[in-house]
């Protein structure tokens, strides 16, 4: 009887130290893939013109003030004109042509940019401990009017960064 009370102790201690040793942590991958619509009801395509960022903090306190700080991954705190540069750049894999961001903070600002149509979409983003691959989608729809801008889809807040002047007639 001692013996197998000897195993049963033995047993949980060997459990709770296996346990001791896993820590959770905030760490995922985020994979993006963005897909561009250049007509109402037009097809839906991969576009290799875009680059994304990552900031750690949430979008109550950072924002993305300009066309040209989306571009080069500045972020501006909303209460302080504080400027930063983002913490993380997202990896292209021209293959699939996804943006993947590795993030290790509960809450992140994503922000990608599509700089040859002139959009970029930013976003919150929170994990939980030890989360797996996270992939989501982002959708620039360049057929939208600069008047529908900014407009939010898909957790997204999507802005017109400049206007393309109409050609002079």
């Amino acid at each position: 009887m001692k013996q197998n009370t000897f195993i049963v102790i033995a047993f949980a201690a060997f459990v709770l130290a296996l346990g001791a040793c896993h820590t959770a942590t905030y760490r995922t991958t985020y994979t993006i893939t963005p897909k561009v619509q250049d007509t109402i009801n037009g097809p839906e395509v991969r576009r290799d013109s875009v680059v994304a960022y990552g900031l750690d903090g949430d979008t109550t306190t950072w924002k993305i003030a300009s066309f040209d700080d989306a571009l080069n991954g500045v972020f501006t705190n909303s209460l302080t004109g504080e400027q930063r540069n983002a913490d993380r750049v997202a990896d292209y894999n021209l293959a699939d042509t996804t943006l993947t961001l590795a993030i290790d903070k509960e809450w992140s600002v994503v922000l990608v940019c599509n700089y040859a149509d002139s959009i970029y979409g930013y976003r919150n983003v929170q994990i939980g401990y030890n989360m797996p691959t996270l992939t989501t989608l982002i959708k620039f729809r360049t057929w939208k009017l600069p008047t529908a801008y900014p407009y939010s889809e898909l957790n997204w807040r999507m802005v017109l960064g400049r206007t393309v002047p109409a050609a002079a007639e």
